[in-house]
């Protein structure tokens, strides 16, 4: 048997993604996100508890919107102009290279 540990983002529950999005739209304050935020944390350490022998507890990165635009927004990658193909390039700013 080969013992696997879940790590890294887990999707959002469709109630967090309704309200992610109603925050953006300004029609949710930051508080009463940050409550669905915790509860969804809550919700995603209480299972993560459940596994029999998980040496890892996370929170699943649900306190980020989504796993690109969170990237994005803190400004850790930058989206360059499409070159002659229509590809885009994304500039690394945290390791100053393009990838």
């Amino acid at each position: 048997m080969i013992k696997q540990t879940p790590v890294g983002s887990l999707p959002r529950s469709p109630k967090l993604q309704e309200a992610y999005n109603a925050f953006d739209d300004g029609n949710l304050k930051k508080p009463e996100l940050d409550k669905l935020i915790d509860a969804e944390i809550k919700d995603v350490v209480t299972e993560y508890e459940k596994i029999d022998g998980n040496p890892i507890i996370t929170t699943g990165e649900v306190e980020k919107p989504n796993f690109l635009t969170y990237f994005l927004e803190k400004g850790f990658i930058k989206l360059g102009k499409p070159n002659q193909s229509g590809r885009i390039r994304i500039f690394n700013w945290v390791w100053g290279s393009p990838c």
